[in-house]
């Protein structure tokens, strides 16, 4: 399932990451956004979560999806898929 394998590399992103302040939401927007990211053909989120997201998705051969931060982003990339 690729949502599994993207949550654990996000999740792994993120807690390497010690310096970084956890918000109330960061568990949640990296478990549904993955699952999102794993599945769907854009994803827009907010930057924190967009950067973890990206970092992750450039080291894997499966990448399927672009995450971004803006809507403008999002429309262009599903014009670019047609």
């Amino acid at each position: 399932m690729p949502f599994f394998a993207l949550w654990v590399d996000v999740l792994g992103e993120r807690l390497s990451n010690f310096q970084a302040r956890w918000e109330s939401n960061d568990l949640i927007d990296m478990m549904f956004l993955g699952c999102a990211a794993a599945y769907a053909d854009v994803v827009v989120a907010e930057r924190k979560a967009t950067n973890y997201l990206n970092t992750v998705w450039n080291g894997r051969q499966d990448r399927t999806c672009p995450v971004v931060c803006t809507l403008a982003e999002a429309v262009d990339r599903l014009d670019e898929q047609g």
